[in-house]
């Protein structure tokens, strides 16, 4: 009796500490929402690669949603509302991760204060004897540095454009094959994870079918080995899961390294970017990613 204590105890824990490594291990949170410029009916930004994003807060009844492309910029339109004056949410969501969310509040416009002028104090005017003018030695005031024109800015800007996308495409081909193993690598491991839930769940109904009958029943026998079955299949489960986990901890540690390196070289290029198209505002804008890597090396979503 003794013994079967201890097995019913540590099968207990099993399930238990499973259900919370598993959890934790299907849930990531996605991207910051970055790089958001709002105009009066349309707003962009960047996120994780198709990540569904939705405007919330917006008045008349007026729904806006899409999704980010492959390199997590999205574009939302809207018709009825002037987003510039509005406070509104951008709410980020994809399916295994935890949703983000972006506020947006609207700069409201201040009435310039107008100073009044102090009134002088009326003195009493005194002729005093006139002070004994001394020469004054000042040194010379640096001349300030000319500041550049707007053509000189743009032209300065698109040449760290044009060197920080170079610095991506680098990156990007270099830790391509990385990225394209941990897809693989993750891609089994949610497959793990999944056979851990349902070999759960079917011992969670083995046991309320055994919970229904009495020992003394035809049936006890028959639904008490088939709660052995389960409990079986869901601790096979929670062994393969956990032996693929650690074999490959350090290639998924690795893989945040990589994503971290090229997302920080291609924030670099939309910031860029960014100030370009502050200088040029009727121009297209130039850090979409959509000529920063051949198509030909892009990785399956």
């Amino acid at each position: 009796m003794k013994m079967r204590k201890i097995v019913m105890v540590a099968t207990l824990l099993a399930v238990v500490s499973g259900g919370e490594l598993s959890a934790q291990a299907k849930t990531r949170m996605l991207g910051k929402i970055t790089h958001v410029k709002v105009t009066k009916h349309k707003v962009t930004g960047h996120t994780t690669k198709y990540a569904h994003i939705k405007l919330t807060g917006l008045k008349h009844g007026e729904t806006a949603k899409t999704k980010a492309n492959k390199h997590g910029k999205f574009v939302i339109k809207v018709k009825k509302n002037n987003l510039k004056k509005l406070n509104f949410k951008i709410k980020a969501t994809k399916r295994g991760y935890k949703a983000r969310t972006y506020k947006y509040k609207a700069v409201k416009k201040t009435a310039p204060i107008v100073e009044r002028p102090e009134k002088k104090p009326v003195t009493e005017h005194v002729n005093l004897p006139k002070p004994i003018e001394t020469p004054s030695i000042t040194a010379p005031s640096a001349k300030p540095a000319p500041s550049k024109s707007t053509a000189q800015q743009i032209a300065d800007l698109r040449l760290q454009l044009e060197q920080a996308k170079q610095e991506y495409t680098k990156l990007y081909i270099t830790l391509t094959p990385g990225i394209q193993k941990y897809q693989v690598l993750n891609s089994k491991a949610s497959d793990l994870s999944n056979n851990q839930t349902k070999a759960r769940i079917t011992l969670v109904k083995a046991r309320l079918e055994l919970d229904k009958v009495t020992p003394k029943d035809p049936k006890y026998a028959e639904l008490k080995n088939a709660v052995q079955n389960a409990q079986a299949d869901l601790n096979k489960a929670n062994i393969t899961y956990y032996e693929f986990t650690d074999i490959n901890k350090k290639q998924l540690e690795n893989y945040g390294k990589v994503q971290s390196k090229i997302n920080a070289a291609g924030n670099h290029v939309w910031d860029i970017a960014h100030q370009l198209a502050t200088l040029q505002p009727d121009m297209p804008y130039e850090g979409d990613g959509n000529d920063l890597v051949p198509s030909d090396i892009h990785p399956e979503a």
